[in-house]
Formats: C-alpha cells, structure tokens, sequence
C-alpha cells in the first residue's frame, strides 16, 4: 500500500499477512503493556471482547476457527 502526502512524500507501507492480523495486533498490545503505557485500554479491551463474545452467542455467529475446533472434539 502507498500513503500520498500532501507536502508530495510518498511512503509504501508493508502491511504484512492479513492471516497473521491478530498475531500482529496480540504482539503490539504486548509490547505497550510491557513498555507499561496502559492507562486503562487492557481493561477497556477486555470489557469489549467479552460483550462481542455475547452479541456472537446471542447471534449464533462462529469464527472458522472455532467451528474447526468443534469438529475436532
């Protein structure tokens, strides 16, 4: 992906593996609480998942991989 800037600078930008997205986005949030810059976002996170996680079980909605992990067991 290229980003055009209005001062004319160009920069391409390598988003990597959009397969890997959650691995990109597990392994940032990581290092900011590492760096110790949580100012409340871990909490916020979590709060939001869990009420995905009940709008999904309400809607009966699954992610491939967890409809994967059902028919393994």
């Amino acid at each position: 992906m290229r980003r055009h800037y209005l001062n004319g600078k160009t920069e391409e930008i390598n988003a990597g593996d959009s397969e890997q997205a959650w691995l990109y986005e597990a392994y940032d949030f990581e290092q900011y609480i590492d760096a110790g810059k949580d100012r409340g976002e871990l909490a916020m996170s979590y709060t939001i998942i869990k009420i995905m996680d009940v709008l999904r079980q309400s809607w009966k909605f699954k992610y491939p991989n967890e409809l994967k992990i059902q028919e393994n067991n």
